[in-house]
């Protein structure tokens, strides 16, 4: 039997949008593994002058294979070994983030492949808050993050500065992203949800 599959796509004109890449992202697209919520394939175009590139990567097992194709360069191809870890996108990340529950405190760490970058995110469950959404005051779980850019080896490098972000998720079985606030070089970005339909 083959594993139960969605695509997921987004379409962002942001710095720092995701919480994870700074890179002003045009389309990111997901096949995720519902069951196991592991990404089976990403396709993303980025355009951030001047560095626009276009990559495809596949995940099987615990290794992540990156065609990168920049714009004004060779192309790459890219293997990272995760061994026993979890590689995650964006999109799957998000989506694990939407199903953890934890009590307050807990801490848990992912490893998530922006473009060909990999960051180490450790996440902190947080507290209940009440915070203004376009549907009005609602309760919302906030669970907050440090992403560090790491070597292919997954050891952190130290010479460049984590990254602090917030997630404010709907309080509730569907725990919906309300909110995203991610610190960047030019400041702290904030991605608000404007609207959701149910599936």
């Amino acid at each position: 039997g083959s594993a139960q599959t969605a695509t997921l796509t987004s379409s962002v004109r942001s710095a720092g949008a995701l919480a994870l890449v700074k890179d002003v992202r045009d389309e990111a697209t997901t096949v995720l593994d519902v069951g196991a919520l592991r990404p089976l394939s990403t396709t993303s175009a980025v355009r951030a002058n001047p560095r626009d590139y276009a990559a495809e990567t596949r995940f099987t097992g615990a290794k992540a294979e990156i065609d990168f194709r920049p714009n004004d360069g060779p192309p790459q191809h890219l293997v990272y070994d995760f061994g026993p870890a979890v590689a995650h996108d964006a999109h799957s990340a998000m989506a694990t983030m939407r199903v953890w529950q934890a009590p307050l405190g807990t801490q848990r760490t992912m490893w998530v492949l922006g473009g060909r970058r990999i960051w180490k995110v450790e996440l902190t469950m947080g507290r209940t808050e009440v915070i203004g959404t376009y549907g009005g005051n609602q309760a919302a779980l906030r669970i907050d993050g440090v992403a560090s850019r790491a070597f292919a080896n997954l050891t952190v490098d130290t010479n460049r500065p984590a990254r602090t972000f917030s997630v404010w998720m709907s309080d509730d079985a569907d725990r919906v992203p309300f909110r995203i606030v991610a610190g960047t070089e030019l400041g702290d970005v904030t991605i608000d949800l404007v609207d959701y339909q149910r599936p």
